[in-house]
C-alpha cells in the first residue's frame, strides 16, 4: 500500500503542516554552494511536533561549482538534523543536469559516507536516459516526476492516468505526479508524491552504511507479541518502543511500549491497543473486563473515525463523539442498521441503566437504542424520539420500546411498553441495497469456482469467496459502496482493494487485481471503478477473487459474496 506525501521549500513559507495532510515529507535543505533554505528547520521542528513523520532532504543541484563543493553545503547543512528513518537525495533538475552524470555520481559518493544514507537521485522522466548503464541507476533509488499529458491540480487520489517509467533505475521509491496539486488545509498549490513505502518503514529506503549517524539498535521483544511489533514497524510504530517488560495474565500476556501497550492471547493473537480507545478499554478493566482482549487492531472507519474490535464488543471513536464502547444485544442491533453508517451513526454515550429498573439505554448521534430482556432492544429516533423525550423517555408514560419503528398511511407508529405511539412524519427505514455484479458481462466472463466448494487446497476446507474469470485488465467495479479500508488480508491475495460497505459494515475483498484506482480513505459509490483484474498474488490465471467477511473478520469467517440480482 503506497504512502503519501508533499515536498515543501522556502516557497510554500509559512504552511501550517498540522492542518495538511501527509505521510512523509520532503524538504529542501539547500542548492548550489551555499544556499540553505531558511524554513527547512521550521518546517522539519513543526511536523515532529505535530504528525512526526518521516523526512526526505534533498539538495538542489545548480551550476559552476563542484560536487565536493555543493557536496560540503548539503553535509553541513542536514548533518545534525537527520534521524535512522529519515532519507536524502539529490534533486537532479534544471541547468543543472548539464554538470553530467559524473558530476552526480561524485556528489553522492561524498555524501553517503559522510551521513551515512544512500541518496535517492529525483528526476523528471525526460533526464533518466543520462543514467542507462551507471552504477547510479543500480544502486540508487528513483524519486521519479511525471505529469502525464495534462497535470492533474486535485489531491492524492488525482493522479494522472500515466504508468512512470523507471528504466533504467533499478528501484523507484517516489513519484511526483504534479506540482499543482491542491490539499486541505492549504490554499496554494503543492508537490505530490505518491512513495512505494511500508507505513512506519522509510528506514528501509535510507540505505544506512558506515559512517555517519547510524540507526540506533532495534530493542529485543520476543515471542508473538515482538513479532507483531516489527509487523507493524517496531520504533516506527504507533506503539513506539518497549518501556517495559512482558507481563503474564491468566491467559496471555502484555508489554507496555511508549504510546500503548500489545495484548495477546492464544485464542485471539497479538493486537495493539493505544491511544482514546485505550483510555476507554481502561473504563472496562481491560482484558479481564467486560470486553475482553481484543482481537482486531485499530482501524480507520467513517469521518476519520477508529474502531477496535474485542471478544465481546468493540469501542467506537470519532473526532465529534469521543470513545464508547457498543456490546451485546444493543451492538448486535445497531449492525443490523448499518453501524456507524447507518442512521443513528456513533455512538455518543457508554450503555448506561434506564431511569426505569429494567433496562438499558445506548445514545448514539441519530437517536436511542433501548433493550429490555423481555422486549429486545430497538432504536427510537426523528419525530418519534421528540415526542418520547417529551413525555419523560423511558420514566415516563410509554416505558420502553417493544417494537422498531412501522409506515402506517398516515406517518409512522411504534409500539412501547405503555401503548402505540403514532406520528405523522419519522425516519424511514434505510431502502433495501442494491448490488451489481463487480465485472460486466456474465456471459463473456463467468463464475469460475463458486463460494463455499469444498477442497483440500484452501486452508479454510472451501473456497472463500467467489472467482470470476475474466482476462488481465478487465475493469471492475464496486459491488456495493462503502469507504476504502486498509485490511491485512496477505500477500496471498495479491493486489487487492477491502471496501467496507454501508449496508451491514462488511469487508468486501476484490483480490489479485493488476491495478487498484482507488486508495485507502476513499469514498466509493456502488458500480464505481475500482481497479482493474490481473494474476497477482497465488493465482494460477487471470481472474477476480471476490471475498466479503464481517467487518474486520479473518481468513474462514467469509460470508456469501453473490448478492447482486
Amino acid at each position: 500500500m503506497p504512502l503519501y506525501g508533499i515536498d515543501i521549500s522556502n516557497n510554500t513559507g509559512d504552511i501550517d503542516l498540522a492542518a495538511v495532510p501527509y505521510d512523509i515529507l520532503g524538504l529542501k535543505a539547500t542548492e548550489g554552494q551555499g544556499y540553505r533554505d531558511q524554513w527547512m528547520p521550521r518546517h522539519s521542528d513543526l511536523n515532529r511536533r505535530t504528525k512526526n513523520a518521516d523526512e526526505v532532504y534533498y539538495h538542489f543541484v545548480s551550476t559552476g561549482n563542484t560536487a565536493e563543493q555543493e557536496a560540503a553545503n548539503f553535509i553541513e547543512t542536514v548533518r545534525d538534523r537527520l534521524r535512522p528513518q529519515d532519507c536524502i537525495c539529490l534533486d537532479w533538475e534544471g541547468a543543472g543536469v548539464d554538470n553530467g552524470v559524473d558530476w552526480a555520481r561524485r556528489w553522492c559518493q561524498i555524501v553517503e559516507p559522510a551521513l551515512g544514507k544512500r541518496p535517492w537521485v529525483y528526476a523528471q522522466q525526460s533526464n533518466l536516459a543520462m543514467f542507462e548503464g551507471t552504477d547510479i541507476a543500480e544502486n540508487n533509488p528513483l524519486w521519479i516526476a511525471n505529469y502525464g499529458r495534462t497535470q492533474t491540480t486535485g489531491g492524492y487520489d488525482d493522479r494522472p492516468a500515466v504508468q512512470p517509467n523507471g528504466a533504467p533505475f533499478r528501484r523507484v521509491v517516489a513519484w511526483q505526479f504534479t506540482d499543482k496539486g491542491h490539499l486541505d488545509g492549504y490554499s496554494s498549490t503543492l508537490d505530490l508524491d505518491e512513495f512505494y513505502v511500508e507505513p512506519g518503514r522509510l528506514i528501509d529506503w535510507a540505505g544506512n552504511v558506515g559512517g555517519g549517524e547510524q540507526p540506533q539498535p532495534v530493542p529485543e521483544v520476543s515471542g508473538r507479541i515482538g513479532e507483531r511489533w516489527r509487523e507493524l514497524g517496531g520504533p516506527n510504530s504507533p506503539l513506539g518502543n518497549p518501556t517495559g517488560e512482558e507481563v503474564a495474565t491468566p491467559r496471555g500476556a502484555w508489554r507496555q511500549f511508549e504510546h500503548g501497550v500489545m495484548i495477546w492471547s492464544p485464542e485471539t493473537d497479538a493486537h495493539p491497543n493505544y491511544g482514546a480507545i485505550r483510555e476507554r478499554y481502561a473504563d472496562y478493566d481491560y482484558e479481564s473486563g467486560l470486553l475482553g482482549y481484543p482481537i482486531s487492531d485499530e482501524y480507520q472507519i467513517k469521518e476519520d473515525g477508529r474502531w477496535q474490535e474485542f471478544e465481546n464488543g468493540a469501542i467506537y471513536w470519532s473526532p465529534a463523539t469521543e470513545a464508547h464502547a457498543v456490546y451485546g444485544r444493543i451492538r448486535d442491533r445497531w449492525g443490523e442498521l448499518g453501524w456507524e453508517n447507518g442512521a443513528l451513526g456513533y455512538p455518543t454515550s457508554d450503555e448506561f441503566d434506564g431511569s426505569k429498573p429494567g433496562g438499558r439505554v445506548q445514545r448514539f448521534q441519530g437517536g436511542v437504542m433501548y433493550w429490555t430482556q423481555a422486549g429486545d432492544a430497538h432504536p427510537v429516533w426523528g419525530l418519534m424520539l421528540e415526542r418520547y423525550t417529551q413525555d419523560g423517555w423511558e420514566g415516563g408514560r410509554w416505558g420502553y420500546p417493544v417494537s422498531d419503528e412501522r409506515r402506517t398511511d398516515a406517518g409512522w407508529e411504534q409500539d412501547f411498553e405503555g401503548g402505540r405511539m403514532d406520528v405523522a412524519g419519522g425516519t424511514p427505514p434505510p431502502a433495501p441495497a442494491q448490488y451489481v455484479r463487480p465485472v460486466k458481462d456474465p456471459a463473456k466472463n463467468p463464475i469460475g469456482t463458486p463460494w463455499k466448494q469444498p477442497g483440500s487446497r484452501w486452508q479454510a476446507g472451501h473456497h472463500t469467496g467467489i472467482d470470476i474469470v475474466c482476462p488481465t485488465g478487465t475493469p471492475i467495479y464496486a459491488t456495493i459502496g462503502g469507504d476504502v479500508r486498509d485490511r491485512p488480508w496477505g500477500g496471498s491475495y495479491g493486489i487487492f482493494v477491502v471496501i467496507n460497505d454501508d449496508v451491514d459494515g462488511s469487508d468486501w475483498g476484490y483480490c489479485h487485481l493488476s491495478r487498484k484506482v482507488v486508495n485507502v480513505g476513499q469514498r466509493v459509490q456502488t458500480g464505481e471503478l475500482i481497479g482493474y483484474s490481473g494474476a497477482t498474488g497465488n493465482v494460477s490465471g487471470p481472474h477476480l477473487h471476490l471475498e466479503r467477511r464481517p467487518r474486520g473478520g479473518q481468513y474462514g469467517s467469509d460470508l456469501d459474496p453473490n448478492l447482486w440480482p
